[in-house]
């Protein structure tokens, strides 16, 4: 390794240190209240989603392993959690403290993940649940039940997230589009 090259190195670990020895006065609370404004009126366009049509995921019963279920669970399972129990945690018949006992030492360890603090940020967000627990569990249960009606897509996508449109990629329809049209 070239004398230049170690010496970039070297020096990048101390460029944080020296970023933050010149940091800058806190701004004011009307450029905070601006850019908190600004920020706001973004609107975001999603290239990549896997969202089945809302009214077939309304026909449907869901609850916390069924959104915990898509990526989430790929950490839990990197954590630990067997194949068999990752399909007991995924089957809706199993009763719903045995799915909880399965997933929770595994969750305890992927929670967090990004995946994990993600479908954390989910629920605290969009169903007004704190924690994810065996105490709230009943509980985000019911909030998401409650919320699994029409208009569910455009209060999380449009409302809360302020996604202007979706590009869908729809993974679950195998079938080659030009087999659909004969």
């Amino acid at each position: 390794m070239s004398f230049a090259r170690r010496w970039f190195l070297g020096g990048s670990v101390a460029l944080p240190a020296a970023a933050g020895a010149s940091v800058p006065a806190k701004p004011s609370s009307a450029v905070e209240a601006r850019l908190a404004k600004a920020i706001a009126e973004v609107r975001i366009f999603n290239t990549h989603e896997h969202l089945m049509p809302e009214k077939e995921r309304i026909g449907q019963a869901v609850d916390f392993f069924t959104l915990a279920g898509h990526y989430a669970i790929a950490d839990v399972y990197s954590a630990g959690l067997s194949v068999e129990s990752m399909e007991a945690v995924n089957n809706p018949k199993t009763p719903m403290d045995q799915r909880w006992r399965l997933f929770e030492p595994h969750w305890r360890m992927a929670r967090h993940t990004g995946y994990g603090q993600a479908l954390a940020t989910a629920i605290a967000d969009i169903y007004g649940i704190g924690e994810i627990s065996a105490a709230s569990l009943a509980r985000i249960n019911q909030a998401m039940a409650k919320a699994n009606k029409p208009g569910f897509y455009d209060y999380v996508l449009r409302d809360r997230a302020r996604i202007g449109w979706c590009l869908v990629d729809a993974y679950w329809n195998t079938k080659p589009a030009a087999l659909e049209r004969t």
